[in-house]
């Protein structure tokens, strides 16, 4: 330990043992192996990574407290980080998805036992568009909206996120257009596309594709996402220019790519219609730059 912390300290890292027991508890450092030493007493040797590990994550911390986006973005940039705490990391986030759809669904139950899931929700959209503000995506929104209420459009991308979504209602096709009049233009706006979309973004089967992926799967997907990331932002941004919020997004926010973005990821990088698909779009907006996180398929 001592030579890490010496290390740290001529790379201006200020690296105590106390930081890095707390590190190792939160699974975001790896634990040193010991070593033996007689009567000397017993050494910690941490692996040649360690130091990288120490200078990434106090990078990360300068922008965030949250030891929940310290260890993603390790994960993300392939730094070890103890595979039970980030499941779950991501079980909770799981979680929260399938609660918020059973929330919504009995939410839009016309029933009087619903009224009072109902008052939560829309607490709730109130809660998330005042959090989320001052984001660009948001402001852009709120932009195109004009005097519709931001939370009507978070409650119409609640409805469309339960898999159930069947109805077009009026105020739903008034903020699509002016949210994305791309759609408009290309005639998708109506309740067949809508309810297609829904089902595709349902978070039942993410939950499933999530508790059956194995450690290597998770690893896998975790080095297909940074390409898949940046297809969808560019796709975005050609189809329902999206591109610039989206980019301002990922720079102010320490979890980017989501982790959400991950799960669905998980949940769709065996559909063979998918994979071609990105790989499709990734030939059209790089088509100098084969995109080959595995050799032996699509998108891999």
């Amino acid at each position: 330990m001592a030579e890490l912390l010496e290390e740290a300290a001529a790379q201006g890292i200020d690296l105590t043992a106390e930081k890095l027991h707390r590190w190792r508890k939160a699974g975001v450092m790896p634990s040193p192996k010991s070593r033996h030493h007689g009567r000397l007493g017993t050494e910690s040797i941490y692996p040649s990574i360690a130091l990288d590990q120490a200078l990434m994550i106090g990078t990360i911390l300068t922008h965030t407290r949250d030891l929940d986006v310290v260890r993603w973005r390790l994960f993300v940039k392939a730094f070890p980080v103890s595979m039970q705490s980030l499941r779950d990391q991501l079980g909770v986030e799981v979680a929260r998805l399938i609660g918020e759809k059973e929330e919504v669904l009995t939410a839009s139950d016309p029933s009087e036992e619903a009224d009072e899931t109902a008052e939560r929700y829309r607490a709730r959209l109130t809660r998330k568009a005042r959090a989320r503000g001052g984001s660009p995506g948001f402001r852009r929104l709120r932009e195109l909206l004009g005097r519709i209420p931001i939370t009507n459009s978070l409650d119409l991308a609640e409805r469309l996120g339960t898999g159930a979504y069947t109805d077009l209602e009026p105020n739903d096709r008034e903020i699509l257009s002016r949210a994305f009049p791309q759609l408009e233009a290309a005639g998708l706006i109506h309740a067949g596309a809508l309810a297609t979309f829904s089902q595709l973004v349902d978070p039942g089967p993410v939950a499933a594709a999530f508790h059956k992926a194995d450690e290597a799967t998770l690893l896998l997907a975790r080095d297909e996402l940074p390409q898949v990331a940046e297809v969808l932002r560019r796709a975005l941004d050609m189809s329902l220019g999206l591109g610039p919020a989206i980019a301002l997004e990922a720079e102010r926010d320490s979890s980017w790519p989501w982790p959400i973005l991950f799960l669905y990821w998980l949940r769709y990088r065996e559909n063979p219609q998918i994979r071609l698909a990105l790989t499709a779009l990734h030939a059209e907006l790089n088509p100098f730059t084969p995109i080959t996180p595995n050799a032996d398929r699509p998108l891999e």
